[in-house]
Parts: structure tokens; sequence; C-alpha cells
């Protein structure tokens, strides 16, 4: 006997998705796409354990984000994830999933970690086998020659040479950035080129968005989870650098945060003031939305239903506990009722036992059977 399914329903939230609503239009309005000094947003819904802030960012990602604006793009990520807690693989991380969703480039990104790959692993050659981002990059696959068989500071005079053989768009870029880029970090250590990875991507979502004017949004959950165990704050500003570095770089990109608290950028930087970094605390789910949410998951009893509400404190994960433990005490119930129509009939044959089938079948036995209790209705 399967146990009943929850239906994944989305219910309430409207302050939630209105909130991100107006933060959409003012980073991406029809003003705000033509303002030269945009600035940098970060919108951030906290609150406790289990209270739905996870089911709110796929929530605005997939329906609100598209309804608002069709061929926008939107990415989550989520810090649960060990390969976002550092900027070499988080900023990587980013930018395969931009592209490998939406097919947008990163040609400033690319070259500076092509850069970054062939001083930090001396010893590989440069190849789509040691080196996958070669075969994702229509930059880099264009100049692999060069850079495969070439020390760095031969790139630069190589790559113009073979300018007639790229695309326009390479070309120029390449003459517009790309030489110039790859003079300023061909001299850089490795961790110097690292700390640039955060500015290098959202150059490259800035150039992408004055093309398309198609917006970025940037989901980021568990934030939490980038600290790990670490209660010491000048730690965890450590580990989390790369975000609020990559965050303050992106004028032409969004970020929603969710986590269990809020975020105190603004005590380490008085830059992200509160048209920054906006911040909302996610709440109970009201009652009429929980009463729904139970009426649709299997709960028709209204004092349940008020019940669960009461002892979950409008807590959706607790709301989801109360309802599963409730569909298990069901088919318990069912199950219980079951074994004692089994029994029942497990009396009904015995008491036929050693009949003739003529006599079963005689009228006059059927009703002294039934008159003696033995012949019973069986329920399930």
């Amino acid at each position: 006997m399967a146990l009943i399914q929850r239906k994944d329903i989305f219910v309430g939230r409207e302050k939630e998705i209105e909130i991100f609503r107006q933060a959409l239009a003012a980073k991406f309005g029809t003003t705000a796409i033509g303002d030269e000094s945009a600035e940098p947003m970060v919108l951030v819904f906290h609150g406790v354990a289990g209270i739905g802030k996870s089911e709110i960012s796929k929530k605005l990602m997939t329906e609100t984000l598209t309804n608002v604006y069709s061929k926008a793009i939107g990415v989550q990520i989520d810090l649960e994830e060990t390969l976002f807690h550092t900027p070499e693989s988080g900023t990587l991380q980013i930018r395969e999933r931009i592209h490998s969703q939406y097919g947008v480039k990163f040609p400033v990104f690319d070259i500076a970690y092509a850069v970054y790959f062939a001083k930090a692993y001396p010893d590989l050659q440069l190849s789509t086998k040691s080196f996958a981002l070669l075969g994702h990059s229509e930059i880099l696959s264009e100049i692999t020659g060069v850079i495969a068989k070439t020390p760095i500071i031969g790139w630069a005079p190589k790559i113009g040479k073979l300018l007639g053989t790229i695309s326009k768009s390479s070309q120029e870029w390449w003459r517009t950035r790309g030489n110039e880029l790859l003079q300023q970090i061909s001299s850089l250590e490795t961790h110097q080129i690292v700390k640039y990875f955060p500015a290098f991507i959202a150059e490259d979502l800035a150039s992408h968005f004055k093309k398309t004017g198609l917006p970025v949004v940037i989901f980021i959950d568990t934030y939490e989870k980038i600290w790990g165990d670490s209660k010491d704050e000048p730690l965890q500003e450590a580990k989390d650098k790369w975000i609020v570095d990559l965050a303050k770089a992106s004028t032409r990109t969004m970020f929603v945060i969710t986590g269990r608290r809020p975020l105190t950028w603004e005590k380490r930087n008085s830059f992200w003031n509160s048209n920054r970094l906006i911040q909302h605390e996610v709440v109970e789910l009201e009652p009429k939305f929980a009463d729904d949410y139970m009426s649709q998951n299997h709960i028709p009893d209204a004092e349940i239903r008020d019940k669960i509400y009461k002892s979950s404190e409008g807590v959706p994960f607790y709301i989801d506990l109360s309802i599963d433990d409730f569909a298990i005490l069901s088919i318990q119930e069912r199950l219980r009722r079951l074994m004692i129509s089994a029994e029942r009939l497990r009396i009904f044959v015995h008491g036929f036992a050693g009949m003739s089938t003529h006599s079963i079948l005689r009228p006059s036995n059927c009703c002294r059977r039934r008159d003696s209790g033995m012949m019973i209705s069986i329920n399930y």
C-alpha cells in the first residue's frame, strides 16, 4: 500500500514575489536599461530553517522572472555544493552554467582563466583533455594552437598574427579588449589573477547585457554553507569575499540570495547601503494559504488542519512533516481495519469447515450462520 504523495504546490508568498518584481523593475526597467550609472543590486531573503526560502527562490526563478522577462537569464547555485566555496572553481561553475544554458560568451574570463591555468600547471600542455574550458570557449578554441604550444609571454604577438583566421567577433574583441587584457595579466601571479575572476565574469555579463538587453539574475541558495562551521567573522569574510566582489562588480546583473540570517556586508563596507543590499525576512505561511495547501494534500478535516497549523507555527517544513504523519496514521488505521476484516474472514471460513457444498448453499444454513454472527460483510 503506497504512501500518499504530497502535491508539489506553491501557495502564498505574495509579499516576497512583489518585492522581487519591484526589484526587477528598479534594476532592469526601461529607464534602468539605458542608465550608464547602474549600480549593483542584491536581494536577500532570510529566515529560519524550513520556512520555505529555497522554494521561494525556485518560484522566483522558474516563473516570476520569466513571466516578467520571457528571455531573461536566470541561474541557480546552491552553496551546499563545495565547488562554489572557492573563487577558482566558483566563478568557473557560474560561467559554465550560464554558457551551457544560454550560450553567453565569456571571452575576458576565458582568456584570464587560460593564463591562470597555464601558470598554475606549467607541466601540463593545454588541451581539451587537461583543460576542458578549451572545448567550451569560442575565443580559446580559435587560438588553441597558440596557447597550447607557446609560453604565455608569446601569446599576444602570435594571436595578433592569427586575427585573419578567426571570427570577426573575436577579431573585434581582441583589438578592443583582448590584447590589452592579456598584457595586463600575463605578469601577474596566480593568486593575483584569481582575485580578478569575479570582475571578469561581471564584465562579460555586462557586455552581454549591452548587446542583448536581457536581464541576468543569479540565485544563490543556502548562503550560510560557504562559511562552513566557522563562527569567526574575519574568517567568514575571507570565505565569501569572492561572492561579495562579484556582486559589487556586477552593475548589470542582479543577485537573489537566500540564507538563515541577514547579511552583514554593510558592516564590512559602507558601499552596501539599503538601495544596493535589500533584505527581507521570510516569516510563517499565512493561515489561509497553509489551509489551502493542506486541503490539497489530503487533509479534509478543518479541525485537523487548524491543529497542524498551530503545532507547526506556520513553518512549511513542519506542515509537510505533519501531512506525512497524518498519511501514515491514515494508512495504519486502514491496515488495522483490514487485519480485523481478515480475522473475521478467517472465522467465517472456519465456521464452514467440514460442511458439504450442498449444506453450505442451503438458504436455511446461510440464514442460521448469519444469525449467529458468523456471516459478516468485509469492509476495507
